[in-house]
């Protein structure tokens, strides 16, 4: 349902705060009529949908450190809602064993292609690293990260069986593009081609599905509207239902002391017109155990101790080595609403990790060679990544973390980057890297780099 309105609004120029109203109930909507537990990454969406429709609305304007005061109200106009369509549903309790229903399976497949046009609204939003990051990523985890798990783990009904195996060799291609797209290791207009390009099958694909579903199977097709994204609505209800690990040491990340927040600093800035509050932070491993899987969640209460929200975040690294320190940012709203938390008076913190018996290669030393401030206000820097360590690294990411200091040593902003091997880095062998910083409380007098190679 949600899915539905956002779709709307993109498509008739809302006002943002009319949005948001009928945004949350559907949300509310969402959650009753699939009566299962919504899961963080759920939320996460709903402030993806807050932000896409600021995008829509707001025209760009230069970026710039904000002080954390409250946004003066607007009063804005409430637009119609839309028209209302069923929601797409299984006929039958669908599970992993059993073949799926006729109109379960071409949502899946569909699904495929709505996923493909929903990442073609963002990549024209021109959408910075940092913000593909903090926007689209939370997007690709809850609505295409587990197609691919569904198409590997249901089976389908055997009338759409090719079709399916279609959709996921479509899926299987699309991701590892999505995922390279976030992390800053294609531009917009590689991106923007290999979806061109991937539409074009799937237009393919899903005429010859739409057929099929249609006259064999009495699926009614015309429930999943335009560009089939409604049908993105039957993977959360797929989603929980995936196998699932059952070993203890792959349970969810557990709260640890061993990781230690060392700087913590909440403030806001300006993205497309809009004040957004946003967290960053240095986490520092202080025990003997690599970490996996970190989760920061900061929790703020106002002077009269009533807890305004919660903002959750990920380090800018895969693993926490023992003894090491990692820039952090931690602005993903999972309770609460946004303008509640201008109005803070303290934080705590926890922090959800799991101990990790792998560790990723982080023996780099890296040295800006030019720093440049575009007309956005974000900072780009571009320097020499230089392997320090005894390992040769092979052929692909080394994936970049930054972390600004003002004069008095204090953290005034986190960015990402990434250095490109296309060829084996030995010990002590260099290549270029680029980094950003899209927000900034304050003005840099130094940086503080660590890289880490993919898996």
């Amino acid at each position: 349902m949600f899915i539905r309105v956002y779709l709307w609004f993109i498509q008739h120029d809302p006002w943002l705060l009319g949005a948001s109203l009928l945004i949350t109930q559907c949300l509310s909507d969402h959650q009753t009529n699939l009566n299962y537990n919504i899961s963080m990454h759920q939320w996460r969406l709903f402030l993806i949908v807050i932000l896409s429709i600021s995008l829509s609305a707001c025209g760009p304007t230069t970026a710039a450190p904000a002080e954390l005061t409250s946004s003066p109200a607007q009063i804005l106009p409430t637009p119609p809602p839309p028209e209302e369509l069923p929601t797409p549903a299984p006929t039958q309790t669908p599970t992993p064993d059993a073949p799926l229903d006729g109109q379960t399976t071409f949502a899946v497949i569909a699904a495929v292609q709505g996923s493909i046009a929903t990442i073609q609204l963002w990549v024209q939003q021109g959408l910075s690293v940092f913000e593909r990051q903090a926007v689209v990523r939370p997007l690709a985890e809850t609505s295409v990260a587990p197609l691919g798990d569904i198409l590997q783990n249901f089976t389908p009904a055997p009338a759409l069986a090719e079709s399916w195996t279609q959709a996921a060799d479509l899926q299987a291609q699309f991701y590892p593009l999505l995922q390279s797209w976030i992390e800053g290791e294609i531009d917009d207009t590689a991106f923007g081609q290999s979806l061109d390009n991937l539409t074009a099958q799937t237009g393919q694909m899903i005429t010859t599905a739409e057929e099929i579903a249609q006259t064999q199977l009495g699926v009614d097709t015309t429930l999943y509207g335009p560009d089939y994204t409604l049908a993105n609505d039957i993977v959360f209800v797929l989603s929980p239902l995936i196998g699932g690990n059952t070993n203890p040491q792959d349970s969810a990340p557990q709260e640890t002391s061993d990781l230690v927040v060392q700087q913590l600093i909440p403030f806001t800035y300006s993205f497309a017109g809009t004040d957004i509050f946003t967290v960053i932070g240095l986490l520092e491993n202080t025990g003997s155990t690599a970490q996996s899987d970190v989760e920061i969640e900061v929790h703020f209460y106002d002077d009269e101790d009533t807890l305004l929200g919660v903002t959750t975040g990920v380090l800018a690294a895969s693993t926490a080595l023992p003894g090491r320190a990692y820039p952090f940012n931690a602005s993903t709203i999972t309770q609460g609403e946004e303008k509640h938390l201008f109005n803070w008076t303290r934080y705590e913190t926890r922090i959800l990790a799991r101990e990790s018996d792998s560790v990723t290669y982080q023996d780099f030393t890296l040295t800006a060679a030019s720093t440049e401030t575009t007309s956005l206000g974000e900072i780009t820097l571009a320097g020499t990544l230089t392997n320090s360590g005894s390992q040769t690294v092979p052929v692909g990411v080394v994936h970049i973390g930054v972390a600004a200091y003002a004069a008095d040593g204090s953290l005034i902003g986190v960015g990402t980057g990434t250095a490109a091997l296309l060829a084996e880095l030995t010990p002590g062998g260099s290549a270029d890297f680029q980094a950003s910083i899209a927000a900034l409380n304050g003005e840099p007098a130094s940086y503080q780099f660590f890289a880490e190679a993919s898996d």
